[in-house]
């Protein structure tokens, strides 16, 4: 509790997708502006891959593998 609802419904949809599905990475990304999209995605525990996408150069892009995400859930309250 206590956090935003864009961090809220992240936190589920990374969840869902590593626990669940079997994904082994999620990736996300967001205008380098975006302050507030790129807090929310550090939070999840990303790590910053760089670009990506050769039609957005400016644009940063970061990801957490399942590995990653299992060791953190040690550590954290997810």
């Amino acid at each position: 509790m206590g956090e935003s609802l864009a961090t809220e419904a992240s936190t589920a949809c990374e969840c869902h997708a590593l626990k669940d599905a079997g994904i082994e990475r999620v990736v996300a990304g967001a205008d380098a502006t975006n302050v507030g999209s790129l807090r929310v995605i550090e939070k999840l525990g990303m790590r910053l891959v760089g670009n990506i996408n050769a039609g957005a150069p400016r644009e940063p892009y970061y990801a957490v593998y399942l590995a990653e995400f299992r060791a953190d859930m040690g550590r954290s309250k997810r």
